[in-house]
């Protein structure tokens, strides 16, 4: 029984790890996107 409870709770951690990497990617790229995109349109204009 000891052993089902640490595999949960291994499951849980890698889980929860993944969960909190995408959300910092998320912002990462939100962080990104629009500054590339900004940098993309003033060269088009100029």
């Amino acid at each position: 029984m000891e052993n089902e409870n640490t595999l949960d709770w291994l499951v849980d951690l890698v889980e929860n790890a993944k969960s909190i990497n995408t959300e910092e990617v998320k912002r990462n790229v939100v962080a990104l996107v629009p500054t590339s995109l900004v940098e993309s349109l003033m060269h088009n204009a100029a």
